[in-house]
C-alpha cells in the first residue's frame, strides 16, 4: 500500500522527469522559435520545477538554451532574471565554462537594456576567467562585448584597440560565429571614420553569416549594409537591404530586428518626405520597442518622430519626443546619440526662428561630435549650422560650415548632406550677386537630390526654376 511519502516521491520524480524532458527539448530546438512559442507553457513549467526542486544543472542548461529565444521575442527582463538565477546556481555547483557562458549572456542582455556599467562588470569577470583558464574563445567573446559597450559610449579608440586584439584570435580559431561578432564591431568603428571602408567588412560578415546559415546574423549584416548605404545617401540601395532583412526577420518572428528594420524604413521615408508612410512605420516600431523594453532602439525612434513632427510644424509634439529621447541617451551615457538628438533639437528650434537657442544646441552637438571624431555627425551638424547662419544672414559663417561639409565629404561620401551644402552655397552665391555660380551649385544639388528622391528635391527645383526665369527675363 502506498504511503503519503511514496506518493510525494512519485510526484516529485515525475515532475523532475518532466523538467528534464522539456529542458532537453529546448536545447534541441533553440532556434526553432515558432515551435518553442507553441510549447512555451510546458517550458516555463519545466523551468519553475527545476528552480523549485533545486535542479541546478537543469536550470542552468534551460536558462542558457532559452537565451536566444527570449532575445528574439524581446523578453529582456525575463531573460535577465533567468540568467541571474543561473549564475547563482553556478556559484554553488557549476563549471568555469558554464560561468563564462552565462556571464557572456548577462553582459549582452545588460548592454541591450542600456545598463552599460553592469554589462562591463559581467564582461570583465568573464574575461578574467577566460584569461586564467587560457580560453581563447572566451577571450574573444568578452573582448567583443567590452568593445561593443565602448562603441555605445562613443569611445571608439578603446573599442578599436579591443577589436584588434580579438580579430586575429577569432580568425585563428576558424570560428565563424565569433568572427561575425568581431567583424560587426570593427565595421561600426571603421564607419565612424569612413563609411565606404566599412562596406567590405560588412560584406565579409554577410558572406560568413550565409555560410553559417544563421538567419539572425544574416539579418544583422543586411541591416548594417542598409544603414551604411543610408548614411552615404544611397537610399535605393539601403531600401533593398532593409526590405530583404525585414522579410527574413518576419520569417523567424524576430521582434527586435522587426522593430529596428521598421524604424529604419520609417527613417528612409522621412528623408524622402513621405511623412504619412514614415509616421505609420515609426509608430509601429515605437509600439514594439516599448513592449520589449528596448530603450536604445526607442531613442532612435523618438528621435525620428521628433524630426517628423518638426517637419509638420507640430513643435510641441516634437519637443515631447526629443526630450524623452535625450533623457534616454543621457541616462545610457551614449555621447554619440546625445550629439545626434541635440542636432535635431537645434534644427527644430531653428525652424521656429529661435536662433540663439538653435546656435547653442547645434554648437554643443558639433563639439561633442568632434570629440568623438564622428565624421558623419560633424557633416550633419555642419549642414544645420550652415542653414542657421544662412537664415541669420551671416553669410561668411554659413559658408565656412558648408565648405567644411564639402571638404569632409570628398573623403567620406555622404550624398544628401553634400547636396544640401551645395544648395546652401548656391543661395550664398546669389546673395553675393554671382548668379552663374548659384545656378551651377543648385543644379549639382538638384541632380543628386533627384537621384535619391530626397524630400528637398522640390524646394531646390522650384528655387532654381525661379532663378532661371529671372535670368531668362533679364536676357
Amino acid at each position: 500500500m502506498q504511503t503519503l511519502t511514496d506518493r510525494r516521491n512519485y510526484f516529485q520524480e515525475t515532475a523532475r522527469r518532466f523538467a528534464q524532458y522539456w529542458i532537453e527539448y529546448i536545447e534541441i530546438n533553440q532556434t526553432a522559435y515558432d515551435r518553442l512559442g507553441l510549447d512555451e507553457n510546458h517550458i516555463w513549467s519545466a523551468m519553475q520545477i527545476a528552480s523549485e526542486q533545486e535542479m541546478r544543472q537543469t536550470f542552468i542548461r534551460g536558462s542558457r538554451a532559452m537565451h536566444s529565444y527570449l532575445l528574439v521575442k524581446g523578453e529582456y527582463e525575463t531573460d535577465k532574471r533567468n540568467l541571474q538565477k543561473a549564475l547563482q546556481a553556478i556559484d554553488i555547483n557549476g563549471t568555469h565554462n558554464e560561468e563564462m557562458t552565462i556571464l557572456y549572456c548577462l553582459a549582452g542582455i545588460s548592454e541591450r537594456l542600456g545598463e552599460y556599467d553592469q554589462a562591463e562588470a559581467y564582461a570583465h569577470r568573464g574575461l578574467l576567467l577566460a584569461t586564467n583558464w587560457q580560453h581563447s574563445r572566451g577571450k574573444v567573446d568578452f573582448w567583443e562585448v567590452v568593445s561593443g559597450v565602448a562603441i555605445r559610449r562613443g569611445d571608439y579608440d578603446r573599442a578599436e584597440s579591443l577589436i584588434r586584439q580579438a580579430l586575429p584570435v577569432a580568425r585563428e580559431l576558424g570560428d565563424l560565429a565569433r568572427l561575425l561578432a568581431v567583424l560587426q564591431n570593427l565595421a561600426v568603428v571603421v564607419s565612424k571614420r569612413n563609411a565606404i571602408e566599412a562596406v567590405p567588412i560588412y560584406q565579409e560578415g554577410l558572406e560568413a553569416a550565409r555560410q553559417l546559415g544563421d538567419q539572425s546574423k544574416i539579418i544583422q549584416f543586411l541591416s548594417n549594409l542598409g544603414s551604411n548605404a543610408f548614411h552615404r545617401g544611397e537610399f535605393s540601395q539601403a531600401d533593398a537591404y532593409f526590405e530583404e532583412a525585414l522579410h527574413t526577420a518576419r520569417e523567424i518572428s524576430h521582434r527586435e530586428r522587426i522593430c529596428t528594420l521598421t524604424q529604419n524604413l520609417g527613417a528612409m521615408a522621412l528623408r524622402r518626405g513621405e511623412l504619412d508612410v514614415a509616421e505609420q512605420k515609426l509608430l509601429e516600431a515605437e509600439k514594439i520597442a516599448r513592449e520589449i523594453g528596448e530603450q536604445d532602439r526607442l531613442s532612435y525612434i523618438l528621435h525620428n518622430l521628433g524630426v517628423l513632427e518638426s517637419q509638420r510644424g507640430r513643435f510641441e509634439a516634437a519637443d515631447t519626443y526629443l526630450n524623452e529621447a535625450l533623457a534616454i541617451v543621457r541616462g545610457m551615457g551614449q555621447r554619440h546619440r546625445v550629439a545626434a538628438v541635440l542636432s535635431v533639437m537645434g534644427t527644430s528650434t531653428r525652424e521656429r526662428f529661435d536662433h540663439a537657442c538653435a546656435e547653442k544646441l547645434l554648437s554643443e552637438s558639433l563639439d561633442l561630435s568632434r570629440q568623438l571624431n564622428d565624421v558623419w555627425m560633424i557633416v550633419s551638424v555642419s549642414v544645420e549650422l550652415g542653414h542657421l547662419y544662412l537664415q541669420m544672414e551671416q553669410l561668411d559663417v554659413a559658408s565656412v560650415n558648408y565648405d567644411r561639409v564639402i571638404s569632409l565629404t570628398k573623403q567620406h561620401p555622404i550624398k544628401d548632406q553634400t547636396a544640401e551644402a551645395h544648395f546652401g552655397l548656391a543661395q550664398i552665391a546669389l546673395a553675393q550677386g554671382d548668379k552663374t555660380d548659384a545656378i551651377r551649385l543648385a543644379q549639382e544639388s538638384l541632380t543628386a537630390l533627384e537621384a535619391m528622391k530626397h524630400r528637398k528635391t522640390n524646394e531646390v527645383a522650384n528655387w532654381l526654376e525661379r532663378l532661371m526665369n529671372v535670368e531668362n527675363s533679364a536676357a
